[in-house]
C-alpha cells in the first residue's frame, strides 16, 4: 500500500528544491519553459556535435533537472548510439560476417 504523505513533507521537499535552485544545482530544471522548450535546452546542454557521447551522465543530469527528464536522456542516448552505428556502417568501419554457420559450428 502507498504511504500517505505527512503534513509537512511536501513543504520540506519544496524548501529543499528552493535551496538547490538558490545554490545553482538545478540549472537544467528550466521550470519556466514548456515541455518542448525544456527538451530543446536539454539537447543543447547534452549533445556534443563532435562526439556521439552525451556531455552529462544520467545520474548527474537527473540531479541537475530535479529528477525529471530520465526518459528523454535515455531516448537521446539511444539516438546518439544509433547515429554512431549509422556512421560506422557508412564508413565501412562496422562489418558483419557473411560466413554460413550452422548450430553445430559451436561444437567443432
Amino acid at each position: 500500500l502507498a504511504r500517505a504523505a505527512q503534513p509537512g513533507e511536501a513543504d520540506a521537499r519544496e524548501a529543499k528544491r528552493t535551496k538547490l535552485r538558490e545554490d545553482g544545482k538545478l540549472d537544467l530544471e528550466f521550470k519556466s519553459l514548456d515541455d518542448l522548450g525544456r527538451k530543446v535546452k536539454w539537447r543543447e546542454a547534452l549533445v556534443d556535435p563532435d562526439s556521439f557521447e552525451l556531455r552529462i551522465g544520467k545520474t548527474d543530469f537527473l540531479a541537475r533537472t530535479g529528477g525529471i527528464g530520465g526518459n528523454y536522456w535515455k531516448a537521446l542516448s539511444r539516438e546518439r548510439a544509433d547515429a554512431m552505428v549509422a556512421k560506422a556502417k557508412a564508413s565501412g568501419e562496422l562489418w558483419r560476417s557473411d560466413r554460413d554457420c550452422t548450430p553445430t559450428d559451436f561444437y567443432h
